[in-house]
């Protein structure tokens, strides 16, 4: 499948120029940050594409002929955890402060803004619960 994208996504010159592998890296990039696929061969420019990168607290933006295949994957990890980003709503705050009362060593819980995941050990599940029976939605 890979091969098959670079193929339908670049000419056999970028592929010479690029390597396959730095222009799988550069598509995972460009699909990561337009949060698409990319449609079709015209609608990327290798050759002038620039890709975003943190440095010092700053962007910078480097071809990819002057990338390294690391810089492409911070990269990429940076466009990525972008999109992983958890707001924690007044109910999430809620939840874990009440499984923290409960005082359950390695109990862990996630809110997100529709789904509570708790891990905690079995017989700590008695005093969490005791602590949520009391749970109420905070006003908004």
């Amino acid at each position: 499948y890979r091969n098959i994208r670079i193929v339908k996504l670049a000419t056999a010159e970028q592929i010479a120029r690029y390597t396959a592998n730095r222009l799988n890296f550069a598509i995972v990039y460009v699909e990561a940050k337009n949060k698409a696929p990319i449609p079709s061969r015209s609608a990327v420019d290798f050759d002038t594409l620039k890709i975003q990168l943190k440095r010092n607290g700053k962007v910078v933006s480097k071809k990819l002929a002057d990338i390294t295949l690391a810089e492409l994957k911070e990269a990429i990890a940076e466009v990525t955890d972008e999109k992983k980003k958890v707001v924690v709503t007044d109910e999430g705050k809620a939840i874990m402060a009440a499984v923290k009362r409960a005082g359950i060593e390695g109990a862990k819980v996630t809110v997100t803004k529709s789904k509570v995941v708790l891990h905690a050990p079995i017989d700590g599940l008695a005093a969490i619960v005791r602590e949520l029976a009391d749970f109420k939605v905070p006003s908004q």
